[in-house]
């Protein structure tokens, strides 16, 4: 038997198991997984790895992964502590400013411009996106590195994640969009106005909403046994 800060290997009489106690951590289950899956170990139900122990350099090697392991996670849970904060701070500055932005619609006269209506979406594009920028680093992020918490629904995470995901591309097609306007309003601008009217412009923006949505959700479902087929498996 030896011990150490971080593991403890026990060694049975009758057997050429081994034995090491592991963090009873949550995340730190989920760390250290793809090292059980690679070098084919199994983890009891008392928190121990199980492993062959026949060769002389067996549990040292795995002393050592647990040790690079603890060094990992007390790196990360200290970079999560302090960034993840500073990055939903800087969410909240930026949403606060995209929906001064957006509210500033009641005081412009109207009817708005094509360019002006395609800004003010985009701006509320903006809000959206950070938001769940900011909601997927509490439930990614800062929730299980600082306080060891990982949200028992699993498929709360691939949702966060598709939204997020089809938020992005809601950007970019808001940004295409805009570049289109001012190019049809250089290249025909006599055109222009019957081309870029106010129902067309808002049909484009209520499809660049909900396109991209429908996109993600659906990839997210037609990829056999997993995301939302088997949340438990999102390889």
């Amino acid at each position: 038997m030896f011990d150490n800060s971080s593991s403890a290997t026990l060694l049975m009489e009758d057997t050429m198991d081994c034995y090491v106690r592991m963090r009873t951590s949550n995340l730190y289950r989920v760390l250290f997984n793809p090292i059980l899956r690679k070098y084919n170990l199994s983890v009891t139900n008392t928190s121990f790895i199980q492993y062959d122990c026949s060769s002389s350099s067996g549990s040292t090697n795995i002393s050592q992964l647990l040790d690079q392991q603890e060094d990992m996670f007390h790196t990360m849970m200290l970079l999560y502590t302090w960034v993840v904060p500073l990055l939903i701070i800087l969410c909240g500055i930026c949403i606060l400013f995209n929906m001064i932005l957006v509210v500033s619609i009641c005081w412009i006269r109207k009817p708005l411009s094509p360019t002006l209506y395609i800004s003010i979406s985009l701006a509320g594009t903006d809000m959206y996106t950070l938001f769940l920028l900011g909601c997927g680093l509490v439930i990614n992020s800062y929730l299980p590195y600082v306080f060891d918490y990982i949200i028992p629904y699993t498929c709360v995470f691939i949702t966060v994640e598709a939204l997020r995901l089809g938020a992005i591309l809601i950007t970019m097609l808001h940004l295409v969009f805009l570049a289109l306007n001012h190019y049809l309003g250089i290249l025909r601008p006599l055109h222009y106005p019957s081309i870029m009217t106010h129902r067309n412009v808002t049909l484009l923006i209520v499809v660049m909403w909900t396109l991209p949505n429908v996109a993600m959700f659906s990839i997210f479902s037609i990829v056999p046994d997993q995301l939302f087929q088997n949340c438990n498996n999102w390889t």
